[in-house]
C-alpha cells in the first residue's frame, strides 16, 4: 500500500510549483528587465548630453541667424529714407546683393545686444587696404566714424569698400557686412547698398566638435552621394572643406541624428544654416517613450505573475523590446523615414528660397532697367525716357552718341539741347535704330548722352550722370541742373593734363590746370574735399609709371598728393596741384633734354662706326645697331630725327663720297675702289654710282682729269 504523501512534501511540491518557481520567474525577470533598464538608461544618457549640447548649439545658431534675419529686411527697405546712413553707400554695386532689400535700422541692431566688431576699407581695384576694430554700441557712435574713415579712404579710388562687421559678444556668428562709401561718378548715380556675410568660422568649429560626439556617420550631398565618411584617411578637419560650396546635405550617424541641412547660396554671399529641431526631439521622444512602455510592462509582470505561465508569458513582450532598446534596423529605418521627410522639407524650403531671391533678382534687374532688353523692349524703353527723365529731372541732353559692345564709336549726332518738356529723344534716335545692326542699338551697343568740352565751359555746375542701363540696354548720360557728383569732368581734366604734359605741350597743360582749378573752385562745400582727394587719386595712378622710372619725383609726387587728398581748402588744393604740375613739367624738360643730347651722341657714334667700317661690305644699319646696343628700328628713328635723312642714306652717301676721293686722288681701278668703298658687286657699284653722281666712274675720273690740267 502506497504511502500518502507527507504534508510536508504536499507543501514542498505546491510551493515549489507553485509558488517557488514563479517567484523565481517573476524575480529573474524583475531582474533582467532592471539590467535591460538600466542599460538602456545608461545608452540614451550617455549620448543624451553630446545629442543635447550639439542641439542647442545648432538651435542657437539657427534663432541667432532667424533674430538676425528679422530686423534685417526692415532695415535695407527704410535704409534709403534714413539720411544718416543713405549718404554713405556707393554705387558700383549689382543690384543682386540688394536681395534682402536693407534689414531694420542699425539702432534696432544694437537695441538687440550687437555691436560694431570693425570697420574694413577696401580698393575696388587693389584689394584690402586698411581695417580699424571698434566697441561702439550705437549708430551715432558709428556714423562720425564711418565718415572719418570714408574721408581718410579718399585716396583709395572711386570704388572704396566699407564694411561694417557686427555680432554680439562671444557669438559665434558676426552676420552683417554693410557696404557704405561714396562714389567719383564714372556715369552712375549714387545708390545704397547692402551685403549681408555671415562668418560661420566658430560655429562650424562648434558643428564639427558636436559631430566628434556622433561615433560613425557619413555625409550625403543633394543627389545621395557619399562626401565623408569618418573614419577614412582622411583628416577629420577637412569635413570643413566638404561644407564649402554644396548647397544641400544630410548627414547620417549612428547615434540617429541626421537631417542637418547647409544651404549656400554662393552667388549672394552667406550662410542660412537649417537644422531640424523635430529630428533631436524625435530622438529623446524615442528613447522616453521606451523608457515608459518599460517600467508599465514591468509592473503589469509582477502583478500577474502568480504562476509560472503568467511569468514565462512576460517574456515575450520583454524581449520584443530588445532590438528596439539595442536600435535595430527596423527602428532606425523608422528614425531614417522621419528625417529623410525632415530632410526633405529643408531641401524645398532652400529650393523655395533660391526661387525667391532669383524672382527679386529678375525684378530688381527690371528696376534698375540692366536686363538684356530684347530691341522690342529697346524701342519701349527709349518711349520711356521722357517719362523716367521727368521724374528725376530737370534734365538736359547735350549729346546722344552709339558705341559698339567693345566701346568704340559708331556714330553720333550733333550736339542737341533738349528742355524737360520738349524732350523727344526718340525722334533723335531713329537714324540709329534704323540703321540696326550697324549703330547698333538694336543689336550690341548702348547709347549714351555725352557732355561736350564746350558745355562743360559754359556751364558752373560739373556733370552729372543718370544712367537708364548699361550692357546690351540703352544708357543715357545727362546734365543735371542740380548735380550731385561732380567727379568725373575733373578727372577728365587731370588726364588731359597729363596728355599736354607728355608731348611737351606745357602751356596747353597750364591751361587745362587752371581750368582743374576753376572746377575745384565751384564745388559745393561739401564735395570739395572729396573731389580733390579723388583728382589726386587720379594723378596717382596715371603718374605711375613715370614716378616709378624716376625715384625722386615719385616722393616729391607722393608728398603733394597727400596734401591734395587731406586739402580742406581751394588755396591748399591749388598749391598741391601747381606743385605736382612744376614737379612734372621739371622731370619732362629734364628728360626732353637728356634724350636729345644722348640722340647726338649716339649718332655721333655711328657715324665713327661708318667711317671705320664703310670698306666691309656687312656694314649695314643691323650691325651698327648691335655694336651700339640698341634695337634697330629705334637707331633708324633716332638717326633720322638728328641727321634727317634714313642710316641706310647715309651709307650708300659715305660709301659713294669715298668712291669719288678715290677716283680723283688715286690710281686704283674702278673695281678696286668699289672694293675698298664695301662694293662686293661690281654692276651694283656702278648703277648705283651712275644713278647719284649722273656720270659712271670713268667719266667721272676724267672730267676730274680734266679740270685739274685746266
Amino acid at each position: 500500500m502506497k504511502s500518502s504523501p507527507s504534508i510536508g512534501s504536499v507543501l514542498r511540491k505546491h510551493l515549489i510549483n507553485k509558488l517557488i518557481l514563479p517567484v523565481s520567474g517573476v524575480a529573474l525577470v524583475s531582474v533582467v528587465l532592471v539590467v535591460i533598464l538600466i542599460w538602456s538608461a545608461f545608452l540614451n544618457w550617455s549620448r543624451r548630453d553630446a545629442l543635447e549640447e550639439n542641439s542647442s548649439r545648432l538651435v542657437q545658431a539657427s534663432a541667432a541667424m532667424s533674430a538676425f534675419h528679422s530686423w534685417l529686411v526692415p532695415y535695407a527697405r527704410s535704409l534709403k529714407e534714413d539720411p544718416a546712413v543713405v549718404r554713405l553707400f556707393m554705387p558700383e554695386t549689382p543690384p543682386l546683393y540688394d536681395m534682402v532689400q536693407g534689414l531694420d535700422r542699425l539702432d534696432t541692431a544694437f537695441a538687440r545686444g550687437w555691436s560694431l566688431h570693425s570697420l574694413y576699407l577696401y580698393n575696388g581695384q587693389a584689394g584690402f587696404n586698411l581695417s580699424t576694430s571698434y566697441g561702439l554700441q550705437g549708430l551715432s557712435e558709428v556714423d562720425p566714424e564711418i565718415q572719418k574713415l570714408s574721408r581718410e579712404s579718399a585716396a583709395f579710388g572711386p570704388y572704396r569698400y566699407v564694411p561694417l562687421v557686427l555680432g554680439m559678444p562671444d557669438h559665434p556668428l558676426k552676420v552683417l557686412s554693410l557696404l557704405v562709401g561714396e562714389s567719383p561718378g564714372a556715369g552712375r548715380p549714387l545708390t545704397r547698398t547692402l551685403i549681408v556675410n555671415v562668418n560661420t568660422e566658430k560655429l562650424m568649429k562648434d558643428f564639427l566638435a558636436g559631430l566628434e560626439h556622433l561615433g560613425t556617420f557619413i555625409i550625403l550631398d543633394s543627389s545621395g552621394q557619399e562626401l565623408f565618411r569618418k573614419g577614412e584617411s582622411r583628416q577629420f578637419e577637412t569635413l570643413a572643406g566638404v561644407f564649402s560650396g554644396q548647397g544641400h546635405m544630410t548627414l547620417q550617424s549612428d547615434s540617429g541624428l541626421t537631417g542637418v541641412c547647409w544651404l549656400h547660396n554662393e552667388d549672394l554671399d552667406w550662410w542660412l544654416i537649417l537644422e531640424s529641431s523635430l529630428a533631436y526631439s524625435s530622438i529623446m521622444g524615442e528613447s522616453r517613450y521606451t523608457n515608459i512602455l518599460f517600467l508599465i510592462l514591468l509592473l503589469m509582470g509582477i502583478s500577474l505573475a502568480v504562476t509560472y505561465r503568467a511569468a514565462f508569458g512576460l517574456y515575450r513582450p520583454v524581449l520584443a523590446l530588445i532590438p528596439y532598446m539595442s536600435g535595430s534596423p527596423s527602428f532606425q529605418s523608422e528614425q531614417n523615414s522621419v528625417y529623410s521627410e525632415i530632410s526633405q522639407s529643408l531641401r524645398l524650403l532652400g529650393h523655395r528660397l533660391e526661387k525667391e531671391q532669383e524672382r527679386r533678382y529678375r525684378e530688381m534687374l527690371r528696376d534698375y532697367l540692366e536686363d538684356n532688353l530684347r530691341p522690342e523692349e529697346k524701342a519701349e524703353l527709349i518711349l520711356r525716357i521722357p517719362e523716367l527723365l521727368d521724374k528725376e529731372g530737370p534734365w538736359r541732353v547735350v549729346a546722344v552718341s552709339v558705341y559698339d559692345f567693345k566701346g568704340h564709336s559708331s556714330g553720333n549726332v550733333e550736339y542737341l539741347i533738349f528742355g524737360k518738356n520738349d524732350l523727344d529723344l526718340p525722334d533723335v534716335l531713329e537714324p540709329f535704330l534704323a540703321s540696326g545692326r550697324t549703330a547698333g542699338i538694336g543689336n550690341e551697343a548702348n547709347t549714351t548722352a555725352e557732355l561736350p568740352r564746350s558745355a562743360r565751359q559754359a556751364r558752373t555746375a560739373l556733370g552729372y550722370c543718370f544712367h537708364l542701363g548699361t550692357g546690351r540696354s540703352i544708357a543715357f548720360s545727362c546734365i543735371a541742373d542740380d548735380p550731385e557728383e561732380p567727379y568725373d569732368l575733373p578727372i577728365r581734366s587731370v588726364r588731359r593734363m597729363l596728355e599736354k604734359l607728355n608731348t611737351g605741350k606745357s602751356e596747353a597743360a597750364e591751361e587745362v590746370l587752371g581750368a582743374i582749378l576753376e572746377d575745384l573752385r565751384n564745388h559745393r562745400p561739401e564735395d570739395f574735399h572729396i573731389t580733390s582727394a579723388f583728382m589726386a587719386y587720379e594723378l596717382r595712378r596715371d603718374l605711375l609709371p613715370l614716378s616709378e622710372s624716376d625715384a625722386s619725383l615719385g616722393m616729391v609726387v607722393e608728398a603733394f598728393l597727400e596734401e591734395a587728398i587731406h586739402a580742406e581748402t581751394l588755396e591748399s588744393a591749388r598749391k598741391s596741384f601747381t606743385s605736382i604740375f612744376e614737379a612734372v613739367q621739371t622731370v619732362q624738360t629734364t628728360r626732353s633734354e637728356q634724350k636729345d643730347g644722348r640722340a647726338f651722341v649716339i649718332v655721333d657714334q655711328v657715324r665713327l662706326i661708318m667711317d671705320r667700317d664703310l670698306g666691309n661690305a656687312s656694314l649695314c644699319p643691323d650691325s651698327i645697331a648691335s655694336e651700339i646696343g640698341i634695337s634697330t628700328s629705334y637707331l633708324r628713328t633716332l638717326f633720322r630725327q638728328v641727321a634727317g635723312q634714313s642710316l641706310s642714306r647715309a651709307i650708300q652717301d659715305r660709301r659713294i663720297s669715298k668712291c669719288r676721293h678715290l677716283l680723283a686722288q688715286t690710281e686704283l681701278s674702278v673695281k678696286e675702289i668699289a672694293e675698298a668703298s664695301g662694293y662686293r658687286n661690281y654692276n651694283s657699284f656702278f648703277s648705283t654710282f651712275r644713278r647719284i653722281v649722273g656720270l659712271t666712274p670713268l667719266e667721272f675720273r676724267e672730267l676730274n682729269q680734266k679740270r685739274t690740267e685746266t
